[in-house]
Protein backbone atom coordinates (compact mmCIF):
# COMPACT_ATOMS: atom_id res chain seq x y z
CA UNK A 1 0.00 0.00 0.00
CA UNK A 2 1.00 3.53 -1.16
CA UNK A 3 1.62 6.00 1.63
CA UNK A 4 1.58 9.89 0.69
CA UNK A 5 2.49 12.60 2.65
CA UNK A 6 1.51 16.24 2.05
CA UNK A 7 3.77 19.15 3.16
CA UNK A 8 2.62 22.27 3.20
CA UNK A 9 5.41 24.92 2.11
CA UNK A 10 5.55 28.81 2.83
CA UNK A 11 4.08 30.40 -0.22
CA UNK A 12 6.37 33.20 0.13
CA UNK A 13 9.75 31.39 0.77
CA UNK A 14 8.77 27.66 0.62
CA UNK A 15 10.22 26.52 3.68
CA UNK A 16 8.30 23.14 5.19
CA UNK A 17 6.37 22.88 7.75
CA UNK A 18 3.25 26.06 6.82
CA UNK A 19 0.40 26.34 8.30
CA UNK A 20 -2.79 28.26 6.65
CA UNK A 21 -3.58 31.90 8.04
CA UNK A 22 -6.73 33.34 6.90
CA UNK A 23 -6.75 37.55 6.88
CA UNK A 24 -9.59 40.17 5.71
CA UNK A 25 -8.95 43.00 3.69
CA UNK A 26 -11.10 45.05 2.13
CA UNK A 27 -14.39 43.12 2.20
CA UNK A 28 -12.31 40.34 0.84
CA UNK A 29 -10.88 36.95 2.87
CA UNK A 30 -7.08 35.32 2.15
CA UNK A 31 -5.54 32.44 3.33
CA UNK A 32 -2.00 31.79 2.55
CA UNK A 33 0.39 29.41 3.89
CA UNK A 34 3.17 30.54 5.93
CA UNK A 35 5.80 29.21 8.23
CA UNK A 36 7.03 29.97 11.66
CA UNK A 37 9.18 32.64 10.59
CA UNK A 38 6.62 34.62 8.01
CA UNK A 39 3.79 33.94 10.84
CA UNK A 40 5.15 36.09 13.26
CA UNK A 41 5.87 38.80 10.67
CA UNK A 42 2.09 38.93 9.49
CA UNK A 43 1.48 38.69 13.04
CA UNK A 44 3.65 41.76 13.78
CA UNK A 45 2.76 43.84 11.21
CA UNK A 46 -1.07 43.70 11.52
CA UNK A 47 -1.08 43.76 15.39
CA UNK A 48 -1.29 47.59 15.38
CA UNK A 49 -4.06 47.57 13.33
CA UNK A 50 -6.04 44.63 14.45
CA UNK A 51 -5.65 46.26 17.96
CA UNK A 52 -7.35 50.11 16.44
CA UNK A 53 -9.61 48.04 14.57
CA UNK A 54 -13.64 46.61 15.75
CA UNK A 55 -14.42 42.94 15.40
CA UNK A 56 -17.56 42.44 12.96
CA UNK A 57 -21.38 42.04 14.65
CA UNK A 58 -20.57 38.40 14.68
CA UNK A 59 -17.70 38.11 16.07
CA UNK A 60 -15.37 36.00 14.15
CA UNK A 61 -14.40 38.80 11.62
CA UNK A 62 -17.07 36.82 9.17
CA UNK A 63 -19.50 37.91 7.89
CA UNK A 64 -22.87 35.23 8.23
CA UNK A 65 -23.57 33.08 4.84
CA UNK A 66 -27.16 32.73 5.70
CA UNK A 67 -29.84 34.18 7.28
CA UNK A 68 -32.99 32.26 9.00
CA UNK A 69 -36.31 34.09 9.34
CA UNK A 70 -37.61 37.50 8.83
CA UNK A 71 -34.93 40.16 8.97
CA UNK A 72 -34.35 41.45 12.77
CA UNK A 73 -35.62 44.49 13.39
CA UNK A 74 -38.65 44.31 10.61
CA UNK A 75 -41.57 43.59 12.88
CA UNK A 76 -42.87 41.69 10.29
CA UNK A 77 -44.47 38.86 12.67
CA UNK A 78 -44.49 36.76 9.22
CA UNK A 79 -41.52 35.64 7.32
CA UNK A 80 -40.68 36.85 3.90
CA UNK A 81 -42.71 33.69 1.95
CA UNK A 82 -45.85 35.12 3.91
CA UNK A 83 -44.99 38.76 3.23
CA UNK A 84 -44.59 37.91 -1.01
CA UNK A 85 -47.60 35.55 -0.90
CA UNK A 86 -49.49 38.75 0.19
CA UNK A 87 -47.53 40.75 -2.31
CA UNK A 88 -48.45 38.99 -5.15
CA UNK A 89 -52.15 39.00 -3.99
CA UNK A 90 -52.38 42.80 -3.63
CA UNK A 91 -50.06 44.19 -6.32
CA UNK A 92 -52.12 47.66 -6.41
CA UNK A 93 -49.93 50.76 -6.04
CA UNK A 94 -47.09 48.58 -5.03
CA UNK A 95 -43.71 47.59 -6.99
CA UNK A 96 -43.82 45.03 -9.25
CA UNK A 97 -43.82 41.70 -7.50
CA UNK A 98 -40.26 40.21 -7.00
CA UNK A 99 -39.80 35.86 -6.39
CA UNK A 100 -36.49 36.82 -4.35
CA UNK A 101 -34.25 39.30 -3.15
CA UNK A 102 -35.02 42.12 -0.50
CA UNK A 103 -38.54 43.23 0.23
CA UNK A 104 -38.85 46.99 -0.33
CA UNK A 105 -40.10 49.35 2.25
CA UNK A 106 -43.17 50.23 0.39
CA UNK A 107 -44.24 46.67 0.26
CA UNK A 108 -43.30 46.06 4.22
CA UNK A 109 -45.36 49.01 5.14
CA UNK A 110 -48.11 48.12 3.07
CA UNK A 111 -47.95 44.92 4.75
CA UNK A 112 -47.78 46.32 8.16
CA UNK A 113 -50.83 48.50 7.47
CA UNK A 114 -53.06 46.04 5.77
CA UNK A 115 -55.00 44.59 8.83
CA UNK A 116 -56.26 48.63 9.03
CA UNK A 117 -57.70 49.31 5.64
CA UNK A 118 -54.72 51.66 5.35
CA UNK A 119 -52.61 51.03 2.04
CA UNK A 120 -48.95 53.10 1.46
CA UNK A 121 -49.12 54.06 -2.69
CA UNK A 122 -46.52 56.10 -2.52
CA UNK A 123 -42.85 56.23 -1.14
CA UNK A 124 -43.26 59.64 0.19
CA UNK A 125 -45.89 58.11 2.88
CA UNK A 126 -43.27 55.90 4.24
CA UNK A 127 -40.58 57.54 6.57
CA UNK A 128 -37.04 57.16 5.98
CA UNK A 129 -35.06 55.82 8.21
CA UNK A 130 -32.43 58.13 9.93
CA UNK A 131 -28.70 57.52 8.49
CA UNK A 132 -26.67 56.21 10.82
CA UNK A 133 -22.66 56.75 10.82
CA UNK A 134 -20.19 55.09 12.43
CA UNK A 135 -17.61 57.46 14.65
CA UNK A 136 -13.97 56.95 15.10
CA UNK A 137 -12.15 56.48 18.03
CA UNK A 138 -10.71 59.86 17.36
CA UNK A 139 -14.31 61.16 17.39
CA UNK A 140 -15.35 59.15 20.06
CA UNK A 141 -12.53 60.42 22.57
CA UNK A 142 -13.13 64.08 21.99
CA UNK A 143 -17.04 63.78 22.63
Amino acid sequence: MKHEQLIITDDLDGTPDAETRSFGYDGRTYEIDLGAVNSAKLDQVLAPYIEAARLTANGNGRRPTHRRGPKPGHGLGADAKTVRAWWAEHPDGLPTWQPRGAIPTLVLSAWRDRDNGNTVTDDSAAPAAPKRRRRSKAELAAA
